[in-house]
């Protein structure tokens, strides 16, 4: 048994070895590219995945929210924020917190200040301390024009682009029509005060949710509110993305009212579908890109066999048994599939997958790169190899079993 493996393993060396060297670097060139698009579609599905958590996470809700009960007037807002806000940073885990005050506005823009085509759109405000916020949430990266709040803004204002209009808004007609920088909008709050805001900056982070909303400084809503240390929502980053659920526990043991947490996950709504279907997608693209690549390993195998169907003839004729024949083009496939394999991984790994980290594709739901997952990476692997034998062993078997006159002759 060892011998006959031994023989197959030198007769497929030497069909190699003589074969012709641009036939054998083509095949492995094929595998190879076969190799890269299954793996890339899936990396790219992967990317695109990872693309909208970002979003969620990165421009909304950090890792957690906590919000009031509200199950009655007395908890509807989270009550001394600052020292509920000053424990939660004390967890270990917990790299950064904020509190926002959240209202439903109406925002105005008078272009020609003559009180006529104004206007107007109804979006959120949020209160923010612009040196705390950029610990956990990300708005400040995304500036399109102007700048970024600053502590003692009190007449400031900050836009996202669905709000101010232009810069790719998604529905620029419901906008306030393109607003720029340095120009005053009048914000209208639900207990009747309104505010005139000049523009400080417009944001775009290519969420829409998160670029249909607004905001000032926390002094300033405060002030128009009439409240203090209170709060809507606490926004809360952890150091690691998935164990959310660790941390929701310690959260509810230092509270001193009742407070409804939740993980980002739960706010994905309607983009969870979005990112269930680009985990379909990536498994049919998967099976397909197999199938594909076993009919392309297959029908290499299989000329290879035919021109040299004499050969194997001439050695059924001397007396070689037929397992050994097939074991020795299964080696051959095993080898195509390996070299494949190796090469395709190491050109991801250092060619390609740089590239895409270092120029992502710019896409409407945000800058999306490559991600290889490992699962991904390892189960590719496996089956490449496992197709390639079975690709190697079905052709291999049919031309062993033909008769020896027939294989010489014809």
């Amino acid at each position: 048994m060892i011998k006959d493996f031994f023989i197959a393993c030198w007769l497929s060396f030497k069909q190699v070895t003589r074969s012709n060297k641009k036939s054998v670097v083509m095949t492995i060139v094929v595998v190879v590219l076969l190799f890269i698009n299954i793996l890339f579609v899936a990396s790219m599905m992967s990317g695109l995945i990872i693309t909208v958590n970002n979003q969620i996470i990165n421009y909304q809700y950090g890792n957690i929210v906590i919000e009031p009960s509200k199950e009655s007037v007395s908890d509807a807002y989270i009550k001394q924020a600052d020292k509920t806000l000053s424990d939660i940073k004390k967890i270990p885990g917990i790299i950064g917190a904020v509190q926002h005050y959240k209202s439903g506005v109406k925002i105005t823009y008078d272009r020609e200040k003559k009180g006529i085509n104004v206007k107007d759109i109804s979006g959120y405000l949020l209160s923010i301390i612009p040196s705390e916020e950029f610990k956990v949430l990300k708005i400040n990266s995304k500036i399109v024009s102007g700048r970024y709040l600053e502590d003692g803004d009190r007449n400031k204002i900050l836009l996202g682009r669905e709000i101010s209009g232009g810069f790719g808004a998604t529905f620029d007609m419901k906008s306030l029509g393109g607003v720029k920088v340095g120009e005053e909008v009048y914000v209208y709050y639900p207990n009747g005060i309104s505010r005139k805001y000049e523009v400080a900056g417009i944001f775009a982070t290519k969420s829409f949710l998160a670029d249909a909303q607004a905001y000032v400084t926390k002094d300033e809503m405060e002030e128009v509110m009439g409240q203090h240390d209170l709060a809507d929502e606490i926004i809360v980053k952890t150091a690691t993305t998935g164990d959310e659920n660790k941390y929701i526990p310690r959260i509810e043991n230092i509270a001193e009212q009742k407070l409804n947490l939740y993980p980002w996950s739960d706010y994905l709504g309607a983009l969870a579908t979005v990112t269930d279907s680009f985990d379909f997608i990536k498994l049919i693209f998967y099976f397909i890109g197999l199938a594909v690549s076993g009919a392309s390993i297959f029908i290499i195998i299989y000329i290879n066999l035919n021109n040299q169907r004499k050969q194997i003839g001439i050695l059924k004729a001397i007396g070689m048994e037929n397992k050994i024949i097939i074991v020795s083009y299964v080696l051959q496939a095993f080898f195509y599939g390996l070299l494949g394999v190796i090469f395709g991984r190491l050109l991801l790994e250092y060619a390609i997958l740089p590239y895409f980290i270092k120029h992502p594709l710019e896409l409407p739901i945000g800058y999306a790169s490559l991600n290889i997952e490992n699962v991904d990476l390892v189960r590719t692997e496996i089956s490449m190899i496992v197709v390639s034998i079975i690709a190697g062993f079905i052709p291999s078997l049919q031309i062993a079993r033909k008769n020896i006159l027939d294989s010489i002759f014809k």
